[in-house]
């Protein structure tokens, strides 16, 4: 008698030992491809803030929402990573949080130098109302 796949994981022991811990990915991924990212993202926007000046033809122009949008989501993204639990806090602060928080830091600088090149001309872009809304806090950062 085969029941599947789904009823041998729906068992209480299976599960827990067999089972994709989503926490262990996430930390997997903060450490092995965290600084890729990051160094992806700071020079995107790199690219993207000297694209003013220097991109004559304006092809980085036309691939800023794009960028914008993908780096509000990775930003929003990493916000909502679980931080480290109570007892990892008593031992020190763990190394995939320390990676986090450097990848938020080079995505938020990288906002930051993007909306104080721009500046009044991201409220032209086509881009969602959520992504203009967290860009906001960018904008209104640069302009006081």
């Amino acid at each position: 008698m085969y029941y599947g796949l789904e009823w041998i994981r729906r068992k209480p022991g299976i599960n827990y030992l067999f089972g994709e811990m989503t926490e262990a990915r996430i930390r997997h991924l903060l450490i092995f491809q965290g600084l890729s990212v990051g160094c992806a993202a700071q020079t995107l926007s790199i690219l993207a803030a000297a694209s003013l000046t220097q991109d004559q033809y304006g092809i980085v122009q036309r691939d800023l929402p794009t960028i914008l949008s993908t780096l509000i989501h990775l930003r929003c993204s990493l916000e909502r990573v679980p931080t480290q639990s109570h007892k990892r806090a008593l031992r020190g602060e763990a190394r995939e949080e320390r990676f986090r928080r450097s990848l938020l830091a080079s995505v938020k600088r990288g906002l930051f130098a993007i909306c104080g090149t721009f500046g009044d001309l991201l409220m032209e872009l086509p881009l969602s109302h959520d992504v203009l809304q967290q860009l906001g806090g960018f904008i209104n950062y640069r302009e006081s």
